[in-house]
């Protein structure tokens, strides 16, 4: 492996950065299929002694850094770069860069970041680890289009190693620039409205769960695309202890939220109203009560429908936007247990190897999964028709609900890449008429950057088992989805489904399915997203998802129901007979 070594210096009023540079290869990287090519380990870097003094263009408070200028890296290649020099490429999950920075003084610095590609997410980190900021590189429109992204990220003072370390891999990085500096916080992506009110845009969390960034109406971006259970926090600053206003510029069919304190307590519950569309804003107000000084509050969404562009604290000295642009690689749970829960036998003896089963013979079925529903009526239990026991659950969605949806999220323990997954459907007539636009039933979800990689699909009377096409093209938005009839909808009738799922980007991966204890799907082949695009494992879903009513478009139905009964999730050991 050939090296060059590059000293860079940069002395300006307000801060200085010292670099070292270096060009390299890269042994682990993904080849035009896609398929993870290894020819040796991948190598951890440190510069040698400096050859060469560079001066770099900067304005008096701003410092840009080449993204090859790093002191150390791992995995990451150079590549031509179309605005000029070299750009960091061929990211993974996993890889890094090391930069030597040097603050005059602690505080709050906001970091550009100039990044092209189909989009994923790196973080911010000092010396010791701790993650300063979650930054999302947006998609654009090839890796050598580029955009710019911003964060805010608290530095020391002095001289500090900063690293960005890949969530995900999916784009490039030519520069990054790291702007003013003081003990105050200057460069805050927040700003007073008046002397008493501070703004803070809803993208400036510190950390969060779920939602994604999306280009806003008003300005900016907004969060979005917030489910049940989804949450972000934000650091605010207060004079005193006290009770302050909130205001909250949201939009879209409505919903409603939790303010809550870094201890998990309710400060107030915020409604949503229904706007005109996800994009026409109006503003809400409640009242909490705030401690003094430095205090983080998060934003809990107890359902979706509404999307968030900013917040206002009236009455509070400062807010630090020390957040990221970030955007999910996976939702998690509400309340997801550390442990799964305890599988509940129902009426039968089962076999150890079953890591979940759900009867509904209980009082609170789906404890601890996310419970993504937004009327009364989208999940409740029946006692008629029932497949085994004396309940069931029953899915409902109408196309005037507020949301789109109606499904469970299964908590990321039950994850893995050997799984099974077993459950009994029962769709009625009067709830199921044949409809030429799609809906999932079931699918494994790996990343809210795009559509499930693999799910089972209602369509014109049938089921169909779809491969989403970006699996095969391994870039997001392109590729052609493999979908495959496995019969017709059986209606007024039960129906057992089980699903054994071995999850590769590669060409080892499965997807077998058995309806009625006959098979009827024997796939071999990718079946979820490479790294280049998530390194996250899929998430199980089953209920109702029918995008079409996501916005003003028409369907052949209105109403979809489906009951569901003995929902089972297997481990690698798991066997047909155990689901």
């Amino acid at each position: 492996m050939k090296n060059k070594s590059i000293k860079l210096s940069l002395m300006i009023p307000y801060l200085s950065v010292i670099l070292l540079a270096t060009a390299c290869q890269k042994s682990d990287y993904f080849d035009e299929s896609n398929t993870v090519t290894s020819s040796t380990p991948t190598e951890t870097i440190a510069l040698d002694a400096p050859t060469e003094t560079v001066t770099a263009t900067a304005t008096a408070t701003t410092t840009r850094i080449e993204a090859e200028s790093y002191t150390s890296m791992k995995g990451i290649t150079l590549d031509a770069c179309s605005e000029g020099g070299k750009n960091i490429g061929s990211v993974q999950a996993g890889d890094y860069m090391n930069y030597s920075v040097n603050a005059p003084s602690a505080g709050s610095y906001k970091m550009n970041f100039r990044v092209a590609g189909p989009g994923g997410q790196f973080q911010v980190k000092n010396a010791a680890g701790t993650v300063l900021a979650t930054v999302t590189a947006t998609k654009t429109g090839s890796y050598q289009t580029y955009t710019t992204v911003s964060v805010n990220a608290n530095l020391a003072s002095g001289s500090q190693t900063i690293q960005l370390y890949a969530v995900t891999g999916g784009y490039n990085i030519n520069w990054f620039e790291i702007v003013g500096g003081t003990t105050s916080d200057a460069g805050s992506s927040t700003a007073p409205t008046s002397p008493t009110t501070t703004r803070v845009e809803a993208e400036s969390f510190t950390s969060m769960s779920g939602v994604i960034l999306d280009a806003c109406s008003e300005g900016g971006k907004n969060v979005g695309s917030i489910q049940a259970g989804d949450w972000m926090k934000y650091t605010v600053t207060t004079p005193a202890a006290g009770s302050y206003k909130m205001n909250f510029r949201v939009a879209g069919p409505g919903g409603q939220f939790q303010v809550r304190n870094a201890a998990g307590t309710v400060l107030a519950t915020v409604t949503a109203p229904k706007t005109a569309a996800y994009q026409t804003y109006t503003t809400v107000s409640v009242n909490v009560n705030l401690a003094a000084g430095s205090q983080t509050i998060q934003l809990y969404a107890v359902t979706g429908g509404y999307n968030i562009n900013w917040f206002e604290v009236v009455g509070s000295s400062t807010s630090d936007g020390s957040g990221s642009s970030t955007a999910p690689t996976e939702p998690t749970a509400p309340t997801e247990p550390t442990t799964p829960p305890s599988v509940s036998t129902g009426s039968g003896t089962i076999s150890s190897n079953i890591m979940f089963r759900e009867t509904f013979e209980g009082s609170a079925p789906w404890t601890g999964f996310g419970q993504e529903w937004y009327t009364s009526y989208a999940f409740t239990t029946s006692s008629s028709p029932v497949n085994q026991g004396s309940k069931s659950g029953r899915f409902e969605l109408r196309d005037t609900d507020p949301n789109y949806r109606s499904e469970v999220r299964f908590p990321s323990s039950y994850n893995g890449t050997d799984r099974w997954v077993s459950f009994s459907v029962y769709w009625p007539s009067n709830g199921m008429k044949d409809d030429s636009k799609p809906e999932l039933f079931h699918q494994a979800h790996q990343t809210s950057q795009t559509s499930p990689p693999v799910s089972l699909i209602v369509k014109n009377g049938h089921i169909w088992a779809e491969v989403n096409g970006q699996v095969f093209s391994g870039t997001l938005g392109t590729g052609t989805s493999k979908t495959m009839d496995i019969g017709a909808v059986p209606k007024d009738q039960w129906v057992r489904f089980v699903i054994h799922y071995k999850f590769s980007y590669n060409t080892d991966g499965a997807w077998q399915i058995w309806k009625n204890g006959s098979q009827v799907l024997n796939y071999a082949g990718k079946t979820i997203y490479p790294p280049a695009i998530t390194s996250s494992l899929p998430t199980f879903k089953l209920g109702i998802y029918k995008w079409v009513w996501s916005g003003t478009a028409t369907s052949d139905a209105t109403l979809r129901v489906m009951y569901v009964d003995d929902v089972r999730v297997g481990n690698e050991k798991c066997t047909l007979s155990n689901m």
